[in-house]
């Protein structure tokens, strides 16, 4: 981690500016610090993390959370969401990355996909296989 206390003290007391690197770092690090803040500040609201996570603003993600105590989606964007992959929706609804069938890790139907997380993605049309050729 780059000490930004003595950087940015140096650049101070020498009349020295940061160069484009050190600039987009730093602004890359107040920005995580800032996020880190507002998560720390959220700690104990009420919130959902689907919309937060989507860039909502703070008025629509603290107005609900993603799930009720019974595991049911209560946020309304997510709600609208069919997986592509299993057709959930609504109480079930869930994100691609979220989906029971990725699960799946010996699926092999017709000799397409040799498993894994990716080969539901590839039959659902979502993933383009790539074939990788080794040197010989």
């Amino acid at each position: 981690m780059i000490g930004w206390r003595n950087i940015i003290y140096t650049c101070l007391t020498s009349n020295q500016t940061l160069d484009e690197s050190h600039l987009l770092d730093l602004a890359k690090f107040l920005q995580n610090m800032a996020i880190s803040t507002q998560r720390l500040l959220e700690a104990n609201v009420d919130l959902c993390v689907f919309c937060r996570n989507n860039n909502e603003p703070k008025e629509i993600y603290t107005s609900h959370k993603v799930k009720d105590r019974f595991g049911r989606v209560t946020c309304p964007i997510l709600r609208k969401f069919t997986c592509p992959l299993c057709g959930a929706t609504k109480d079930r609804a869930h994100t691609i990355r979220y989906c029971p069938k990725l699960l799946i890790t010996n699926h092999n139907r017709n000799g397409n996909c040799s498993g894994g997380p990716t080969c539901p993605m590839i039959e659902a049309g979502l993933l383009e296989p790539i074939q990788f050729s080794t040197p010989n």
